[in-house]
């Protein structure tokens, strides 16, 4: 299995020294496994590099807990610096003793420039309307390119509840497709853990899918890793989302249509807290009972997109989860299609197929879903970005303990 998977795998004794390293590895480094087995980072890195590693597995060895970092290297001969993900972790014998460890790593060095390329131009669209301009000449090249980027910048791995269970285990599961119809598309979601009972996640859709909507896709995401303070909160969270993005589209000319979904669901108390920015409202599968219902707010009638009142001010709702709960969210692509006599496919018609297949396991209904929308258009591509995310609570976990008083 380790010979056939694309991360480089390695295993050192105690000393530093490999002892078992597969092909992806030798791939990275150009050798055969005879040409490293024996030898010590100190062997194929800079002494300051290879001093920083060592340090980390010591202190792996040493604590007996698994380590999970980016590491920045650059390998003796390279020209270019490298960023990777790296997993390290004790190796133990039969009886529990730690012999040395195992870790493995990935290339993440694409998402990395993709971020500080994204970074840099929304520091520049923020700061000048003419420095756009020039940038948006030179970016547009880029992200015709950067379909694969784009979707590096997806979640790679997703947290899980508590933060010691597997994924398997994990009080929320999460599903997603992405399909953008261009090289980049307006579509993007994120999912963070505030803490380790509760789970935040966003999704937004930007109108287009080109460089435009890509663009404002990169400042969106930008904003809401600014906006960790109010995370917790999300209707407060929407509004200032809306207050900021505003801000640096009003000098945009049109306005650009960006819708939004934000929820925070607690592990522990089964309550989701949502706000709604004039995006599709998600459906709520409750397995148990063999429901579908569809995510209303309590706010009397629908909140606008993002950007187009400065003084929007998004409500908060609340609802409460069940174990095997499904909460399906999805953007407008999904459902906004034509069949070849021109009748569109509606909400109505997904939320019935969605109760057709509600026993499905959440992938499984994501592609048959997916498969039904093309049939419907006689195997047509979709005309718009598709971005479908799905959250499953499977179990309630306990509180965390309660901070001690000083």
């Amino acid at each position: 299995l380790v010979e056939t998977m694309p991360q480089a795998v390695f295993r050192r004794d105690l000393e530093g020294r490999f002892t078992f390293v597969n092909q992806p590895y030798c791939k990275y480094h150009k050798v055969r496994p005879e040409d490293i087995l024996g030898k010590t980072d100190f062997d194929l890195y800079p002494k300051a590099s290879a001093e920083k590693f060592w340090a980390d597995d010591l202190r792996v060895m040493r604590d007996g807990e698994t380590m999970d970092i980016i590491e920045v290297s650059r390998p003796v001969g390279a020209e270019e610096t490298k960023y990777h993900h790296v997993i390290k972790s004790p190796l133990r014998d039969a009886s529990g003793e730690i012999i040395g460890l195992q870790g493995m790593f990935w290339d993440i060095t694409d998402m990395r420039l993709a971020e500080e390329r994204i970074r840099r131009a929304h520091e520049e669209l923020a700061a000048s309307q003419e420095k756009l301009r020039v940038k948006n000449v030179q970016m547009e090249d880029d992200l015709k390119m950067a379909r694969e980027i784009q979707l590096t910048m997806l979640p790679q791995q997703f947290p899980v509840f508590p933060p010691e269970a597997t994924p398997a285990d994990s009080a929320f599961q999460f599903t997603y497709r992405y399909n953008p119809t261009g090289s980049v598309g307006g579509d993007f979601f994120t999912v963070t853990a505030l803490s380790g009972t509760e789970v935040a996640v966003f999704i937004c859709d930007v109108a287009g899918h080109g460089v435009r909507s890509a663009l404002v896709t990169a400042m969106i995401r930008a904003l809401v890793e600014e906006m960790k303070p109010l995370a917790g909160e999300p209707g407060a969270f929407l509004t200032k989302l809306n207050s900021d993005l505003g801000t640096i589209l009003k000098h945009a000319g049109a306005p650009i249509l960006t819708t939004a979904f934000y929820l925070v669901a607690n592990a522990s108390t089964g309550v989701m807290r949502f706000a709604n920015a004039g995006h599709p409202k998600p459906l709520l599968v409750r397995r148990s009972s063999g429901r579908v219902e569809t995510l209303k707010g309590a706010a009397k009638a629908s909140q606008p997109a993002l950007a187009l009142f400065d003084q929007a001010n998004y409500v908060t709702s609340e609802v409460a989860l069940a174990p095997t709960d499904l909460v399906m969210l999805f953007t407008d692509g999904l459902y906004e299609v034509q069949s070849t006599d021109q009748a569109l496919y509606s909400q109505e018609m997904l939320a019935s197929a969605v109760q057709k297949r509600e026993k499905l396991p959440t992938p499984e209904l994501f592609d048959k879903l997916l498969a039904e929308v093309r049939t419907f258009a006689s195997e047509q591509d979709f005309a718009d970005d598709v971005c479908m995310v799905g959250v499953e609570f499977s179990r309630l976990i306990p509180p965390p303990p309660a901070s001690p008083s000083i």
